[in-house]
């Protein structure tokens, strides 16, 4: 899961490129959840620049069929959140987000950590976390 920004170009950022107007660009966010496997598009999103990434990854989840088992959730450090550890913890899945140096790490979601990072073959141990 994670985000990126596009860039919106409408009619007045249209008249500030022919005129030369001073003009603030206007940006909204994607929002993505892909599958690693095949890289299918599994949830998405579109807001405002100013939503945070922390609030869309509880909110996107219920769009991946509660069937469709998921084993690990991958996303930026920027995630690392109570609330974003919870709600994939809700799924019965291992969360795999890089934590920032001065967190404070609880027992269950560092062994939580461990696994997902263990199961996925994944080299976050050696980012120097």
């Amino acid at each position: 899961m994670d985000s990126t920004g596009i860039k919106m170009m409408g009619e007045v950022e249209w008249k500030v490129k022919k005129h030369g107007a001073d003009y603030r660009c206007q940006w909204c966010k994607l929002h993505l959840g892909i599958d690693a496997q095949t890289l299918e598009i599994r949830a998405m999103e579109v807001t405002d620049n100013r939503t945070s990434d922390t609030t869309m990854l509880p909110e996107r989840q219920p769009q991946i069929p509660k069937a469709e088992q998921l084993v690990t959730v991958t996303t930026d450090g920027a995630y690392d959140t109570r609330l974003c550890h919870a709600a994939i913890a809700a799924r019965g899945a291992a969360s795999i987000i890089p934590s920032s140096r001065n967190c404070q790490l609880n027992r269950l979601s560092f062994t939580r950590y461990i696994y997902g990072c263990l199961q996925s073959g994944s080299s976050h141990f050696s980012s120097g976390m």
